[in-house]
């Protein structure tokens, strides 16, 4: 129960709420069962709920799988956005703690808890593990290398070379990323393509079961 728990805490989603939705579905499912029980008896068609039940439950996987991935995702793109203000800030002549300081400012979500606990322990520690520790909190291997590249703007010096690294690796970061952006788009559209075929299934599922309950009846007639 609690690697569940874990599972929607990591996508962000509200735990008790979830698990009472899938409960209730559930709920809804078994009481489709015993209506069709009493309405046909043991038949084909108390398939119809089992098969809502699988649905029901890979739908509630579905949704942590896809709600942890947009997550991920929306704080890469706010990463990208924060940090171009960043390099914005720094040309201007702010060192990198200001830099940081000012664009928190402009942070939404999870991605302005983690410049918060940044911020904190850089005045803590001011080696380089603050910043890898940032940008552990997400998945692209890319943010390591720019937080690097920030760090070494601290340890080095805020001169001319590393601001243009800091820029060489954030502007190849924010290329890759605005092509995955559009790798995704066109991976939502094909998904969309299912649709009509699932909807297909469903009924070919449907007439097929009315089907052999009506042999079956001919048959019992017989």
């Amino acid at each position: 129960m609690n690697k569940i728990k874990k599972a929607y805490e990591a996508a962000n989603l509200n735990y008790k709420k979830e698990l009472l939705i899938l409960l209730f579905e559930l709920l809804l499912c078994f009481l489709l069962a015993i209506v069709i029980y009493f309405w046909k008896g043991i038949s084909f068609f108390l398939i119809i709920p089992a098969l809502l039940v699988l649905c029901s439950l890979f739908y509630s996987y579905m949704k942590i799988d896809k709600k942890k991935r947009v997550n991920e995702e929306n704080n890469i793109d706010e990463f990208v956005r924060l940090f171009t203000f960043f390099g914005i800030f720094i040309e201007d002549g702010f060192n990198v703690y200001q830099s940081l300081k000012e664009i928190i400012l402009f942070a939404n979500g999870q991605v302005k808890k983690y410049l918060e606990t940044l911020l904190k322990s850089i005045e803590e520690d001011k080696t380089i593990k603050p910043f890898i520790d940032f940008s552990s909190n997400f998945k692209l291997a890319k943010i390591k290398e720019v937080m690097i590249a920030i760090y070494q703007m601290v340890d080095e010096g805020e001169g001319g070379v590393y601001i243009n690294q800091f820029q060489h690796i954030f502007q190849k970061l924010r290329d890759e990323e605005f092509e995955n952006e559009k790798t995704r788009k066109l991976e939502r559209l094909s998904n969309l393509s299912f649709l009509p075929l699932l909807g297909s299934g469903v009924t070919m599922i449907m007439l097929s079961l009315s089907i052999v309950e009506i042999m079956g009846g001919l048959m019992n007639g017989l």
